[in-house]
């Protein structure tokens, strides 16, 4: 029999009157945003006449030498400017009372709940092995942690000078050469581990309690995973948690320049000896070593957003291996046939590649109205950079004033600058569409008119990346002109909003030793600054038009990874970002920019709603969701 409140809520009569109040709170709605939007259209007005006035006064201008001198006394990213921001930020720190810690208060919050919700695998899921060397109290600390697991299905490999035997038969001693290497002796006991999962427990480390159950209750359901690897964080002198790694799921280009991946690292033991086990050469950075190979044969890697594993704190963090992490970068390259070069290893434990580039012919695509101060700041700063091979593509949107005109025809005349007219309503996506059918490079670059050259290298910082074959995209570092951040990749899935902007508004000087330091994986990048191959910008389809003025960037880096490639944010090639001038030219009348945004969210949801729905794989749920900034969530 079918359940009465289901028939009820199915009455056509009822259905309708629930539709027609609907309907009339949208049309309140639709009236309220219409008010709003002409109060706001008033308010810009003053704020213009505001701008107008302040510009104006002779306060103003010597605000603006005092900054042009500054900029050329201490140019962005210099070892100077470098030297006085750190001084400046070092005495606020000491000025300031620290910030409570609130990893305690999501220890309290959310860890409970998450392990509660993990259902126990199967006896028929993968064993784990764990490989563990040590002496002395260390050695006891791991060991009590390995017993304490929920789930029984483990084997510990225990490497020691002499063999001892243990009551508990999943426990089983290898002895080990006095003078062997942590690999060698690893390799060793490998050979006692017929099948299964294996990672690496440092003697002094200690393991969650549910860390087995978690790992192998995602091992039951994805049987071939090649690598699995988990959250951590450390443990300090008096026994309290802190400084967690909340990890982004897999990176390849994260990972080349940080082992991000770090400890609690579960290896296939089958891959493991297809690529001939640890190699000792590598010295500290033999995992590393193996999980870069590893990387090379499977393409199942996973990420468990759980803290596993709680290091020492002295031990903890800045795996970088010195030469030896380089060098193992270095041959993992080769092997790809990626023509790179490590650089030198920063003192954070991060490292740089250089990739090497040709010339190909880069145009540069700039669509503009009536903003020509903007405009031949931007332009200038592009002709001043060090690539030889670029075109600049203006595409003028319909500017009307004299000043923007004349601005327009002067640039046009610059060697590498054409100028491009657009004669109908403005829409972003179709502008750029139009600009690449007259555009002659190979790689494409979009841009906005506010944006200004910072580093001269960018062009040919983010070529290194958009000229790969596995990648599609490449977004670069925008600053406001404050010097904070306004870009630095794009995350999906936030409370209220579809997506932000990482870090946005921290100051630039935040970004040194942290991941925001290298090239990274990301879900999407402003079309403020979007690099690509033509060839990837065809075969996506370009900009979607029905996206006029927002998501359209969004929705084109989800179809270059929705088609198998990479999006890279790079945070060599700078640039200030005087937002936002280049897509505030769709009309405000009775609301139709309001409506707009509505509409093309809608749109954008019913595309990519799943997508979103899911979060973004680079940016760990254990985050802040309410906002991108990096914190520790609440």
């Amino acid at each position: 029999m079918a359940d009465p409140s289901l028939t009820r809520a199915l009455d056509p009569a009822k259905a309708q009157r629930l539709l027609a109040a609907a309907c009339d709170n949208i049309r309140g709605l639709e009236n309220n945003a219409c008010v709003l939007e002409n109060e706001l259209l008033q308010s810009r007005v003053e704020a213009r006449q505001l701008n107008a006035t302040l510009d104006s006064s002779p306060l103003v201008a010597l605000s603006k030498l005092i900054t042009r001198l500054r900029i050329k006394v201490l140019p962005p990213g210099s070892g100077p400017h470098s030297f006085v921001r750190w001084v400046i930020g070092r005495s606020r720190r000491l000025r300031m009372p620290p910030y409570p810690d609130p990893y305690p208060v999501w220890i309290a919050r959310h860890e409970p709940q998450a392990f509660a919700q993990l259902q126990a695998p199967s006896n028929a899921a993968p064993c784990i092995y764990f490989l563990l060397t040590g002496h002395g109290s260390a050695l006891q600390a791991s060991l009590k942690s390995v017993l304490a697991q929920t789930d029984p299905n483990w084997r510990l490999l225990l490497t020691v000078a002499a063999p001892y035997p243990f009551e508990d038969a999943r426990i089983q001693t290898v002895e080990a050469p006095a003078h062997a290497s942590a690999a060698a002796v690893w390799n060793k006991a490998l050979e006692s581990a017929p099948d299964g999962y294996v990672a690496i427990l440092r003697p002094g480390d200690h393991l969650a309690p549910g860390a087995v159950s978690a790992l192998r209750g995602t091992l039951e359901k994805e049987p071939r995973i090649g690598m699995i690897y988990s959250d951590e964080d450390a443990i300090d002198g008096v026994g309290r948690r802190c400084d967690p790694l909340f990890k982004p799921d897999w990176s390849p280009e994260t990972f080349r320049a940080m082992d991000y991946m770090g400890n609690l690292t579960a290896f296939h033991l089958p891959l493991v000896r297809e690529i001939g086990g640890f190699r000792p050469e590598f010295g500290e950075a033999a995992v590393y070593d193996l999980a870069l190979r590893a990387s090379e044969k499977t393409a199942s890697i996973r990420h468990s957003p759980l803290v596993l594993y709680h290091s020492q704190k002295a031990s903890v963090r800045q795996r970088g291996y010195g030469l030896d992490g380089s060098r193992a970068v270095q041959e993992h390259l080769d092997r790809l046939q990626l023509a790179g070069e490590v650089a030198a290893e920063s003192t954070q434990g991060l490292r740089q590649i250089r990739y090497r580039v040709g010339l190909p012919l880069v145009s540069i695509v700039i669509p503009s109205k009536d903003q020509p101060r903007l405009l031949e700041r931007c332009v200038e700063s592009l002709l001043a950079g060090d690539y030889p091979s670029q075109e600049i593509v203006l595409v003028d949107t319909g500017s009307v004033t004299p000043e923007a005109r004349e601005v327009n025809a002067r640039l046009a005349l610059r060697p590498g600058v054409r100028l491009l007219h657009w004669d109908q309503p403005f829409n972003y996506s179709a502008v750029n569409n139009f600009a690449v059918r007259q555009a002659r490079g190979d790689v494409l670059t979009f841009l906005n008119d506010d944006t200004e050259v910072i580093s001269p290298d960018w062009l040919e910082r983010m070529l290194e990346y958009a000229l790969q074959p596995n990648v599609g995209a490449v977004g670069a570092k925008l600053l406001y002109s404050n010097e904070t951040i306004q870009h630095a990749g794009i995350v999906l899935g936030l409370k209220n909003i579809i997506c932000g902007h990482l870090l946005q508004r921290a100051p630039d000087s935040a970004a040194a030793g942290h991941p925001l330091a290298v090239a990274r994986n990301v879900s999407a990048v402003t079309g403020a600054c979007l690099m690509m191959r033509r060839s990837v910008f065809d075969e996506v389809g370009g900009f979607e038009e029905q996206f006029a003025g927002d998501f359209n960037d969004v929705d084109l880096c989800l179809k270059v990874r929705q088609s198998g490639y990479q999006v890279i944010w790079t945070p060599h090639a700078r640039l200030f970002h005087h937002e936002c001038q280049t897509r505030g030219k769709i009309s405000i009348v009775n609301g139709t920019r309001h409506t707009l945004f509505v509409l093309e969210r809608l749109l954008f949801l019913d595309r990519w709603g799943a997508v979103v729905g899911r979060g973004d794989p680079f940016y760990n749920p254990n985050l802040n969701q309410d906002e991108a900034d990096g914190t520790v969530r609440r």
